[in-house]
């Protein structure tokens, strides 16, 4: 079996021992064949079997490790997660895996007298938030019906759909998918108005250029906005050259489905990291034939997360 063959059979392995997906899945998401992967299990000595019409991997209790961690981070009880997966929690009891030290840390302690897990499994996501933005009017610009990731330009009419999008590659979390974007919506979009909305830019030459329209100069002098030393403007005035432009507070959100070829990491439950992620921010504009993004090299906004703010 040649290196690329192997490989691929080892990603099938590792997606059915950290995922709960069938060989049919796995062997497909990692570009291999059903017998390629038990050839594999074969030269490796690692017995497999079919259980209620489902292929299963015979596993030791170090490699059940991760799958009873999963089952009691999800609610499950020592007693309820050992019976699952065919073992005791005594068995369970004794496992171990290492801290960010190195030292080995058991799985499992006693809480009040109850078994808790002893490590958080964190998941790396790619988080992604858009929404509309609306003018000094208050006005949406653009059509409105379109907008996020999934937005095609297959439509038979002349329209133009306008949305800002920020999207983070990596994104550390604890929570589920379903609910990791909608949890750091509020500390995001914090960051991101802050860096997009606040009128801090110094832009004489946009300024001026809004200043030349009368219902913009009214506006900016009956609000404070112009004076003596100018006018400030704000980045997403900038990127639009727009006048008084600004993020509408309803925010989509979604999770990339690139999910499943990250394996997770399981963190001792004291050393949940402050992380750090970063956005890129642009403005779309589709129209029947293409997308258009502003800025070309997205705005990076960069915003801080405590993983400990998301265990209760």
């Amino acid at each position: 079996m040649d290196v690329a063959t192997t490989q691929r059979a080892l990603t099938a392995l590792q997606l059915l021992l950290t995922r709960n997906v069938s060989m049919t899945a796995a062997t497909k998401l990692a570009r291999t064949t059903p017998k390629t992967l038990k050839s594999y299990l074969a030269l490796q000595g690692i017995k497999w079997s079919i259980k209620k019409g489902r292929f299963r991997i015979e596993k030791t209790p170090a490699q059940k490790r991760f799958e009873f961690l999963n089952l009691m981070l999800a609610g499950q009880s020592a007693t309820q997660a050992s019976k699952e997966l065919e073992t005791t929690v005594k068995t369970m009891s004794r496992q171990t895996l290492p801290d960010s030290t190195g030292r080995e840390q058991p799985i499992i302690v006693k809480d009040g007298g109850a078994w808790v897990a002893n490590f958080y499994k964190v998941e790396n996501y790619s988080l992604v938030y858009y929404g509309s933005i609306t003018g000094l009017d208050g006005n949406t610009l653009g059509r409105n019906v379109q907008q996020g990731p999934t937005a095609t330009t297959e439509d038979g009419e002349d329209y133009m759909d306008i949305w800002w999008q920020i999207d983070f590659e990596t994104w550390r979390s604890t929570l589920p998918a379903s609910n990791a974007a909608e949890f750091w919506k509020p500390q995001v979009m914090q960051a991101v108005r802050s860096q997009l909305e606040s009128l801090v830019v110094s832009d004489p030459s946009l300024a001026a250029k809004f200043l030349t329209n009368t219902k913009v100069s009214t506006h900016a002098a009956s609000t404070g906005r112009a004076g003596a030393k100018g006018m400030p403007v704000s980045r997403l005035e900038q990127i639009l050259e727009r006048y008084e432009v600004k993020l509408m507070r309803d925010v989509s959100s979604g999770v990339d489905d690139n999910l499943v070829f990250r394996p997770p990491e399981y963190v001792f439950r004291t050393e949940l990291p402050t992380d750090e992620s970063s956005g890129n921010f642009q403005v779309m504009f589709l129209n029947q034939d293409e997308i258009v993004s502003y800025p070309k090299r997205p705005e990076i906004v960069v915003v801080q997360h405590d993983l400990n703010d998301e265990v209760v």
